[in-house]
């Protein structure tokens, strides 16, 4: 599964973006990530929802999303 927003240049750029994610998840709290290689978004068709998932070392989070959107500086 790829991140959730691009960490390489785009479209010739010389750099990559700053990406943000401002997600609100399912329980009503609000968090706002960068273009993290350990963050990504999964699909789960069983569920038909979207899930915000942060794998680094032995930390392991899943939040059910209700609403997300990506921006970039």
């Amino acid at each position: 599964q790829s991140p959730i927003c691009p960490r390489t240049p785009v479209e010739g750029e010389p750099t990559a973006r700053l990406y943000m994610i401002g997600v609100i998840l399912a329980n009503g709290t609000h968090h706002i990530y960068d273009n993290d290689p350990a963050s990504r978004i999964r699909w789960d068709a069983s569920l038909s929802t979207y899930f915000f998932v942060y794998e680094y070392g032995t930390m392991h989070f899943e939040e059910e999303i209700f609403a997300a959107t990506c921006a970039y500086q």
